[in-house]
């Protein structure tokens, strides 16, 4: 049996100072349930406690397996589950949770989901200890003597510039719908074939640069396929 791990985090900031516009949260995309999944051991869950009451209390969705993991099934289900359907995993480092089979097991496959999918990992180190080999090359958190506050931050800037980066380039989430009209301008009006163009209005088009809007090649074939019905 391990015992409690001898750290304290202050928490002294008030929640309603975490919902500033600068570090506000943006909305979980369809196929996350979570921000970030914690990977720790029982002996660090008070600091684990600690930790996601202050961040949900500032907009970050957590998953952990004390209060998240069904009753009744494999927890190495639910492992997989919560990593499948968070954006990025929180990895706190402490002597016990380096000689976690558990959290090996975590870490291993939060290491091979981020090589396929960009999946954002932020270790932060509570106490002195040796960071596994699969994580030395990713710069870690030292949150040792740090208040909650400070730490909040630290893991939110982290979460920012990793996670929603990502998430971002590959879409902002955003739609608009445009129309499609007959073009029969011109020389294409003597063409046999039926050819549509895009209306776009002033405001759209100042949208569209603002916000970033992109169509996929994907879409772009798609849209071809339906013209040509």
């Amino acid at each position: 049996m391990c015992e409690p791990t001898d750290v304290t985090l202050q928490m002294e900031m008030s929640t309603d100072k975490l919902r500033s516009d600068k570090y506000s949260i943006p909305d979980l995309p369809n196929t996350k349930d979570y921000h970030l999944f914690i990977c720790y051991t029982e002996c660090d869950s008070r600091i684990v406690r600690d930790i996601v009451t202050y961040f949900e209390a500032g907009g970050l969705k957590c998953c952990y397996n004390e209060r998240d993991f069904p009753s009744g099934r494999k927890v190495i289900h639910s492992i997989n589950d919560a990593i499948k359907k968070s954006m990025g995993i929180i990895i706190v480092l402490s002597e016990e949770s380096i000689n976690s089979n558990f959290c090996q097991h975590e870490i291993d496959l939060a290491v091979h989901t981020s090589i396929i999918e960009g999946y954002t990992i932020i270790p932060i180190k509570i106490q002195p200890c040796t960071i596994p080999e699969t994580l030395q090359e990713i710069t870690y958190i030292d949150a040792q003597n740090k208040e909650t506050s400070e730490l909040y931050i630290l893991i939110l800037n982290a979460f920012l510039q990793n996670v929603w980066h990502v998430e971002q380039e590959r879409t902002n989430g955003l739609t608009r719908s445009i129309p499609l009209t007959p073009y029969e301008k011109g020389f294409l009006k003597s063409l046999s074939v039926w050819r549509v163009r895009l209306l776009v209005s002033q405001n759209e088009r100042q949208s569209i640069k603002m916000k970033g809007f992109n169509v996929s090649s994907l879409k772009v074939s798609h849209l071809k396929f339906l013209i040509l019905l």
